[in-house]
């Protein structure tokens, strides 16, 4: 009892609450007298009872976590103790190993549940598992390791539970035993561990296993201490190398564990069995129960292991001797007390067979403990001769070293008996337990706690120099903010005193100079008054007086605000309604702006803060003046944070302002404030390129510039109109109603109910109105893409004319949008199909409240079984909602658009219509696009005929029909694929001329004559004829590629257009193409194939000189000799063939020439050439004179036809075309 009120007495528990109590009795006793800042804050019986509780309560809640804390501890420890570790894959002994730690596990697991459970030391101590010093028992199978501990007097509070009470028992540890005590935790652990000598590998794994599953999860002390047992019996009967390899087994499993744990484990030899000493037994068998448990050993001094002289197995041999001595010294008093003469021998001869030990035991010292300059030598802390049990034949060491010197038989002694344990108890409470501390930890987490710990102390030094630094600073702060309060306020009112002025007065004030008043109100600011921020950290700690300056110096701020910034911000709202005549939203809201200073209508704070500091940005802009509007905006707030005193107005100006807004009407202000609404701006833009399709940007632009992306504000769409504006429309008439105090108009009562439905039914107006320009703007500003290659105008009809078609689906969306009757509720009641007629049911926006209060009583009255329309009737009541539904408007606007879309009932849309003839016109390009010669295909569909040119016809026609942009949209698709058309064609139609006649035709004709006068190259005959002759190369391709284009019946020829659009061949090339069919006509008369002509000449006038002249054209001969003219009809080339033309004068004149003469296929036209051919009015005659020397002859031709080769530059003139 007495030993259990001592614990509760000592315990941590009792003496942190003995010290909770006596700091509770401070703060009750003294705390009243504890001043802060003149301040007494415990003087109040209730806050020092708060007080106590509280310190209390932090003393509940440390020991509660505490308490938590170690068993959370011991249950993690006795939880990895009971947890197997998987084995490594591919371990060959993976099984076996597995094995023994499954066995070693099963042999704890019964002690699990009650070790969860287990306080050891007490009531009051409570000392958990982990709490535990931990004690490691080592030794070779047999060495009597679980014999001493099971006979060592200890209490084992488990033994009852676990079932083990004697040693019988036991026999042999298999693996090992965890031993709870307590004191300590002593595993005992097999010998075949140490020993390793049945099977190595598993042994050894299983070793290491166990000492790392101690590290960790005790890593910081794995183990208190290794209790090393040797059996002295054993140690006896070994032989000198049988000692020594023993020795190194166990100095090898002790570097193990060095290696492992991580520190220096004081190591404790036990020599076991001492009892088998050959009067053991009789030397002590007087020794009571206490004596029995002392000590009989040696506690060596505690070594550093760094001096290799003081290493404690030297002091052994020295220490020993005194033992021995010590037990010699009692032969005298044992031999006199024994009356047996045998026991008296072995008495007396006791102390030497201890001796004898020595050598023994000091070889096996040696091996273990002796220092080397190689590695750290294991902490020999002590050896201790210790006896669990007298069993066994006792081992004469005397007896065997006298029979091997005389060659005597050895007598046997007789065993002894007995249950008695010798020198056990006291050896491991008084020596082992009491040195639990004395181990070290691991290095490095020694290191680790001890740099935290320097650390925290040095925090804790450093926090304490801090808060002293910190209460000294804070003591000079606040000494020096009361000696400059006052100053400031001081300075402050100086420089504000001639910027002020009093509160309902403004004589004083004519400027709206903002600058100037900001630095004395940051001054004013900056006085600790609870309005600046909150009290700078280095002035609290309890002695901050700013709070007790500030209720003077606030004062004198607010006053500040009201005779400076109040009077310059109303003075600035008036110049801006002197400023802004002509902005009604920008004067209306001023207006009320300075009617509120003025106390003419409900402040709205939050509204002249934000008109202020709008106003700021824009008179005092950029960022040289950001410090200066964020504080004029910061005393504004302030200032308005107090109730105002309302600044006189100027009536007259206010009464121009409201003058100049009734010019403004109020239905433009509400769509104005409608707009910019919050869940308005929130709405989504439709955009073209989400509901034209995924191929819209294919074929769809704006001619404006605007991307596709770009579209309509969510405003002005049918959610737009229906969720949003309508609910909307009687909030913003409302609010209008409401600010007609700004107008000086009621803003309640039954005229302001009339006024707010007019409004609202104005504003609905001017909304339609933005609705349908909006729409517009885009129906006009989106086109087809331009078709400017087959390959792409056949890709976009082909996406146009498709089921997905942008086009179509760009329509219908817009039709959606533009149908906003009926809306989503009639849609629902009466599945009516969007875009109704007028009169359809109306939506549920506010302007149909008469219709959904009609509604609602039909409803009521059919409910009852009534017929509705009946009693209505009777009433004078009309169910049917009055006029057309809010979107009508728009739905009418766009109505032309809607029937294309969706046509009459009946009939199919004029838009599929087109889109079918697009679709077709698609196959007709298509088909040139896939064609391996793409302009040979559209030259042939041009010039042929057939679909193509109906397909055309009938999209021309249907465009006429179409509306407005949608017909000339449509249009210019044909005409853009026309103009594909026709631009294949003209390249077909020149890469024949380029390829098939221009370079025959430069071969043949350029440089040569009679295409260039003066050459003196002709033209052959045969390729004059392969050009120009009926169904010649030129005649053969104007008639297969350009005849269909060229309208011959004018003169000169004129292209015409196919499909609407012109070839785009020059005038030029056509000219030279009709010059090359007058050459045809004109030398190829009546189908010739070779060039000739018919002609009649006659002579004219002869020279006086000559008495004849003869002309000679290809053996046609005409003779004139001054006589009458006779014509003489001639072709050319003549029928002999000679290609030559000769003209000669008679009789010869000495010194001159007889004639001329010209040969060739065109020697006709070469004579004619020289002789000056002249034409007359009739194209079937010229003239021409030939002279030679002095004389001359004229003549007269005169062709067979109008049509002939010898007119002017006919021939001349022609030249092939480079390109058509």
């Amino acid at each position: 009892m007495l030993k259990s009120i001592l614990s509760a007495l000592t315990s941590r528990w009792f003496l942190t609450l003995v010290a909770a109590l006596c700091l509770a009795a401070l703060v009750w006793f003294l705390g009243p007298l504890v001043a802060v800042a003149g301040a007494f804050p415990l003087e109040d019986p209730t806050v020092r009872l708060a007080a106590v509780f509280g310190i209390l309560l932090v003393w509940a809640l440390a020991m509660q976590w505490s308490l938590y804390r170690h068993r959370s501890a011991n249950d993690r420890m006795v939880q990895a103790l009971a947890t197997a570790t998987p084995a490594a894959k591919g371990d060959p002994n993976a099984d076996a190993v597995g094995q023994e730690t499954d066995l070693l596990r099963g042999r704890l697991r019964d002690a699990m549940e009650q070790l969860r459970k287990a306080r050891f030391g007490g009531t009051w101590g409570q000392r958990y598992l982990y709490q535990l010093p931990w004690y490691l028992l080592i030794g070779a199978p047999g060495a009597g390791k679980t014999t001493a501990l099971v006979n060592s007097g200890l209490r084992f509070p488990l033994a009852a539970e676990m079932g083990r009470t004697a040693l019988r028992d036991f026999g042999g540890t298999r693996d090992c035993d965890w031993w709870f005590t307590d004191e300590a935790v002593l595993i005992d652990t097999a010998g075949r561990y140490i020993t390793q000598d049945s099977q190595p590998a598993i042994d050894a794994r299983v070793w290491k296993n166990f000492i790392g599953l101690l590290k960790r999860h005790r890593p910081r002390q794995p183990v208190n201490g290794i209790l090393l047992a040797v059996s002295l019996p054993d140690l006896a009967a070994w032989s000198e190398a049988e000692r020594k390899s023993h020795a190194e087994q166990l100095k090898l499993r002790l570097k193990e564990l060095r290696g492992q744990v991580g520190s220096r484990v004081p190591v404790y030899v036990l020599l076991t069995k001492a009892d088998l000493i050959p009067g053991f037994a009789e030397f002590f068998d007087d020794l009571s129960r206490e004596e029995r448990e002392q000590v009989w050993g040696v506690t060596f001094p505690l070594d550093d292991g760094k001096t290799a002289d003081d290493a404690p197995v030297y002091r052994f041999p020295a220490e020993f001797d005194a033992l021995t001595g010590r037990i010699a010294r009692r032969v005298l008093d044992r031999v006199h007390a024994e009356s047996d003469i045998q026991r008296r021998s072995l008495d007396a001869l006791f102390p030497a067979q201890v001796a004898a030990l020595k050598p023994a035991i000091a070889d096996l010292l040696t091996v273990i403990f002796e220092p080397n300059r190689y590695e750290e030598r294991p902490l020999l802390r002590g050896l201790y001769l210790t006896s669990g049990t007298q069993d066994g034949a006792p081992v004469d060491r005397l007896a065997e070293t006298v029979t091997g010197s005389f060659g005597l038989e050895r007598q046997v002694l007789p065993a002894g008996s007995g249950g008695r344990s010798f020198f056990i108890n006291r050896a491991l409470r008084d020596v082992v337990f009491a040195e639990a501390g004395l181990v070290g930890t691991d290095s490095g987490q020694e290191r680790r706690r001890r740099l935290l710990r320097a650390g925290a102390v040095l925090a804790m030094l450093l926090a304490g120099l801090a808060l002293a630094a910190f209460w000294a600073n804070s003591f000079t702060e606040n000494t020096a903010l009361v000696a400059g309060v006052d100053a400031a306020a001081a300075k402050a009112a100086a420089e504000l005193e001639p910027l002020s002025t009093g509160p309902r007065s403004l004589t004083k004030i004519d400027d709206t100079d903002f600058i100037t008043i900001v630095p004395p109100l940051n001054t004013l600011r900056a006085i600790p008054d609870g309005w600046d921020d909150p009290p700078p950290l280095a002035m609290t700690g309890g002695l901050y007086q700013g709070n007790r300056l500030g209720r003077q110096s606030e004062a004198v701020y607010a006053r500040a605000l009201r005779t400076t910034l109040l009077p310059r911000v109303f003075l600035r709202v008036e110049e801006q309604l002197r400023r802004e005549r002509g902005r009604p939203e920008y004067l209306f809201q001023a207006l009320k702006v300075y009617l509120m200073l003025a106390g003419k209508g409900p402040l709205d704070k939050a509204l002249v803060s934000e008109w202020m500091a709008l106003d700021w940005m824009g008179s005092l802009p950029g960022p040289a003046y950001d410090g200066i509007r964020r504080d004029l905006r910061s005393h504004l707030d302030v200032l308005l944070a107090a109730p105002l005193s309302p600044l006189p107005p100027d009536d007259a100006l206010v009464e121009e302002a409201r003058q100049s807004l009734t010019r403004y009407p109020l239905a433009e202000r509400g769509f104005a404030i409608l707009r910019d609404r919050a869940e308005i701006q929130a709405l989504a833009d439709w955009r073209l390129v989400d509901n034209a399709g995924p191929l819209a940007g294919r074929v769809l632009i704006r001619p404006s510039g605007k991307p596709l992306s770009d579209g309509v504000p969510g405003l002005y769409t049918y959610d737009g109109f229906h969720k949003a504006v309508l609910p909307a429309l009687p909030k913003v008439a409302k609010a209008l109603v409401d600010e007609n105090w700004v107008l000086g108009q009621p803003s309640s009562g039954p005229q302001a109910v009339a006024s707010a439905q007019t409004l609202e039914k104005g504003i609905l107006a001017v909304y339609l109105d933005r609705y349908a320009r909006q729409w517009d703007e885009l129906l006009g500003d989106v086109v087809i893409v331009p078709l400017r290659s087959l390959n792409q105008a056949a890709d976009a009809l082909n996406t146009l004319s498709g089921p997905q078609s942008p086009l179509k689906l760009w329509l219908s969306a817009m039709v959606r949008e533009t149908t906003l009757a009926p809306g989503p509720q009639d849609k629902d009641k009466a599945g009516a199909p969007a875009g109704g007629p007028a009169g359809a049911p109306v939506s549920g926006g506010p302007l149909a409240g008469v219709a959904q209060q009609a509604q609602a009583a039909e409803k009521a009255l059919d409910s009852t079984g009534t017929n509705a329309a009946y009693l209505a009737r009777l009433a004078g009541v009309s169910l049917q909602p009055a006029g057309p539904p809010p979107g009508q408007p728009i739905n009418d606007h766009f109505q032309a658009l809607r029937i294309l879309v969706q046509g009459e009932p009946g009939v199919p849309s004029k838009l599929d219509d087109a889109l079918k003839l697009l679709g077709e016109l698609y196959q007709q390009i298509a088909r040139a696009a896939n064609s391996p010669d793409q302009n040979g295909a559209l030259l042939a569909g041009l010039t042929g005929g057939g679909d193509k040119a109906a397909v055309a016809a009938q999209l021309r026609t249907l465009t006429r029909d179409l509306p407005d942009p949608i017909g000339g949209m449509v249009a210019t698709v044909a005409q853009s694929s026309a103009s594909v058309s026709v631009g294949g064609a003209r390249a077909q139609i020149n890469k024949a001329w380029q390829s098939s006649v221009l370079p025959f035709c430069r071969a043949a004709l350029d440089n040569r004559f009679p295409m260039v006068r003066g050459s003196t190259v002709d033209v052959t005959a045969a390729d004059f004829a392969k050009l120009f002759a009926p169904g010649g190369m030129i005649d053969q391709f104007f008639n297969t590629n350009l005849r269909p284009f060229v309208d011959m019946t004018v003169s000169p020829w004129a292209w015409q257009k196919v499909d609407q659009v012109d070839l785009g061949i020059p005038p030029a090339v056509l000219d030279q193409f009709e010059r090359a069919a007058r050459i045809r006509d004109s030398l190829f008369p009546a189908g010739a194939t070779a060039a000739k002509v018919v002609f009649e000449i006659t002579p004219v006038e002869l020279d006086a000189k000559a008495t004849q002249v003869a002309l000679d054209i290809d053996g046609q001969t005409l003779i004139y000799q001054h006589g009458p003219p006779r014509p003489q009809v001639m072709k050319w080339p003549g029928a002999e063939g000679t290609s030559s033309v000769r003209l000669g004068f008679g009789p010869p004149l000495p010194g001159e020439p007889a004639g001329i003469a010209r040969q060739g296929p065109w020697a006709l036209f070469h004579f004619l050439a020289d002789g000056k051919l002249d034409s007359t009015p009739q194209p079937d005659r010229f003239t021409f004179a030939v002279t030679v020397g002095t004389r001359k002859a004229v003549f007269a031709l005169r062709a067979d036809s109008v049509n002939n080769p010898f007119g002017k530059n006919l021939l001349e003139t022609f030249r092939c075309p480079t390109a058509l």
